[in-house]
């Protein structure tokens, strides 16, 4: 599925679309863990994090649309 990252939260928030959410994951799952693994030094650890942000994303997806960002701290 295409579409800005807006839209795609906004879907997935709307329909819980696994195709948006995999959209969403894969765009960013890259920097979502290397930033983690800059920031924890272990790489397993970093694994957890990543994972742990876009399970607060599906969470929040729909606080998202209005306006606030989860955090992952």
């Amino acid at each position: 599925m295409n579409g800005t990252d807006a839209e795609l939260i906004s879907h997935y928030a709307s329909t819980r679309s696994a195709e948006s959410f995999g959209e969403l994951v894969s765009r960013y799952r890259d920097m979502v863990y290397s930033a983690a693994v800059r920031v924890v030094r272990e790489p397993a650890t970093a694994e957890d994090v990543t994972q742990e942000c876009f399970l607060r994303l599906a969470r929040s997806a729909a606080s998202i649309i209005r306006g606030s960002l989860p955090s992952c701290t």
